[in-house]
C-alpha cells in the first residue's frame, strides 16, 4: 500500500517479479482486459495502445495505466483525459515468466476503462453485465414525457373529483339544514296569531 500524497495508488497488489527502476501500476479493467485479449488465439500478435500518466521518481519513471485498446483511434475519445503512453504487443508465448516484469494493478474508479468496454459490447451484451448498461434512446426519453404527463393528468382529475365530492357533502349538509330552517319557519308561521 502506497500513501495517496505519494502520487500512486493506494490499493495494489504486485503480479510477478520487479525488475529494475521503472514501475507500472495498471488500473484493474484495463489488466482484466488485457487478458481477455490476450486468451483468445485470434486476438494474438496484437498491438494495443495504453492511456495514462507517466512521471519520474528518485528511483525511476513510473507509468499508471487507466486504459487500453487495440484500436487507438476509437479508443481516443474514451480515453483523452489522458496522454498516450505507448503500445503493448500482445503474443502468445509459453507460459514461462523468464525474464518478464511484473506489474502492480491497481483499483480505482475508471469511468474512462468502463465505458470503453461498454461501447464494446452494445451489440449483444451479455446477460450477466446488461444491468450496467441501458442505452436511453429518443423514444425512451418521449416514452418517459409522455408518462409522466399522464400520471399528472392522473392527479389533476383526482383533485377534482376529491373537490366534487367535498362540495356534494357540503351542500348536502347544507340542504338538511335549508330543510330543518323551512320547517322551523312553518311552525313558527302557524304559531303566530
Amino acid at each position: 500500500m502506497y500513501k495517496k500524497e505519494s502520487g500512486l495508488p493506494e490499493l495494489v497488489r504486485q503480479t510477478g517479479p520487479m525488475k529494475g527502476d521503472n514501475r507500472v501500476y495498471i488500473e484493474d479493467y484495463a489488466y482484466s482486459f488485457l487478458r481477455e485479449l490476450k486468451k483468445q488465439e485470434k486476438n494474438v500478435p496484437m498491438r494495443v495502445a495504453m492511456y495514462g500518466k507517466a512521471f519520474r521518481k528518485e528511483e525511476g519513471h513510473v507509468y499508471l495505466i487507466y486504459g487500453v485498446a487495440p484500436a487507438e483511434a476509437e479508443a481516443h475519445a474514451f480515453f483523452r483525459d489522458y496522454e498516450m503512453l505507448g503500445y503493448i504487443n500482445l503474443c502468445n508465448l509459453d507460459n514461462s515468466r523468464e525474464g518478464q516484469n511484473g506489474c502492480f494493478v491497481f483499483y480505482e474508479t475508471n469511468a474512462a476503462m468502463q465505458e470503453y468496454l461498454l461501447s464494446r459490447n452494445r451489440e449483444g451484451v451479455p446477460q450477466e453485465v446488461a444491468f450496467f448498461y441501458k442505452e436511453e434512446t429518443n423514444s425512451d426519453k418521449e416514452k418517459g414525457r409522455a408518462s409522466a404527463i399522464v400520471r399528472l393528468i392522473q392527479k389533476l382529475l383526482l383533485s377534482v373529483a376529491l373537490l366534487l365530492v367535498v362540495v356534494a357533502v357540503t351542500t348536502i349538509n347544507r340542504y338538511n339544514d335549508m330543510c330543518g330552517f323551512v320547517i322551523m319557519v312553518a311552525k313558527a308561521t302557524q304559531a303566530i296569531p
